[in-house]
C-alpha cells in the first residue's frame, strides 16, 4: 500500500476517534528499539526503516523526526507525503504539537497514541505539554496503524524461549527474579 493509501486511511480514522493527530513510535510493547516486523509500524506508515524515530500523523500533515544518524536515510525513503524533522535542528516533537494546539481554536487538541507502545512517563510528559494550551491525551485501545495494516500484517514470531547461561548472564534467572520481588515489596507494588 503507498504511503498516501496509508495516510488517508489513518486520517479516516482520526476523524472516527475524534482525534487531532496520532503518535507512531518505533517501540513495540517491550519499548525496544529493534522489533519485530509484526511491531514496524512507524516503517509500514512512514516507509522509514532507521532504527530510532517517531511518526505523527495529523489530518494535514505526516512528519517524521529521528536524529543524525538517520537524516541521509529519511531523506532518501520518506516520499512527498512526509515532512523529516531533524532533532536538534528542528523544533521537538513537543514544540511542534503545542503550536499545532495552540493554532487549533474553538475545539481541544487531541493527541491519540497506543498506551503499550509509548512509556508511561512520556504519556504523563505529553499531558504536561498539552494541558496548559488546552490539549489531552488519549490512549487509543486499539492501534490505529495495525486497523490499516490488517492482514498484511507481518505473523508475530513464536520463537524458542531459553535461559542464558550463567558465565553469559552473571546471575541466573532465579536470582533476578528474586531481587525484582525484593524490589516490589521494598515499593508496597
Amino acid at each position: 500500500m503507498s504511503s498516501a493509501g496509508v495516510l488517508a486511511q489513518l486520517r479516516h480514522l482520526l476523524v472516527e476517534r475524534g482525534l487531532s493527530a496520532y503518535v507512531v513510535p518505533s517501540a513495540d510493547a517491550h519499548l525496544s528499539e529493534y522489533v519485530a516486523k509484526c511491531d514496524e509500524r512507524r516503517a509500514f506508515v512512514s516507509g522509514f526503516t532507521g532504527s530510532a524515530g517517531v511518526a505523527l500523523i495529523t489530518l494535514h500533515d505526516a512528519l517524521l523526526w529521528t536524529d543524525g544518524r538517520y537524516f541521509l536515510q529519511a531523506e532518501t525513503e520518506l516520499d512527498e507525503n512526509w515532512k523529516l524533522m531533524r532533532m536538534g535542528e528542528d523544533e521537538t516533537i513537543q514544540e511542534w504539537v503545542v503550536a499545532q494546539a495552540r493554532k487549533q481554536s474553538g475545539s481541544s487538541f487531541v493527541l491519540g497514541l497506543d498506551p503499550t507502545t509509548v512509556a508511561f512517563d512520556d504519556i504523563r510528559s505529553w499531558t504536561e505539554y498539552l494541558t496548559p494550551v488546552g490539549g489531552t491525551v488519549l490512549p487509543v485501545s486499539e492501534n490505529l496503524v495495525d486497523l490499516v495494516w490488517g492482514d498484511a500484517r507481518p505473523p508475530t514470531p513464536h520463537g524458542e524461549i531459553f535461559v542464558h547461561p550463567l558465565e553469559l548472564a552473571g546471575e541466573s534467572h532465579l536470582a533476578k527474579i528474586e531481587r525484582v520481588r525484593e524490589k516490589m515489596d521494598k515499593e508496597h507494588a
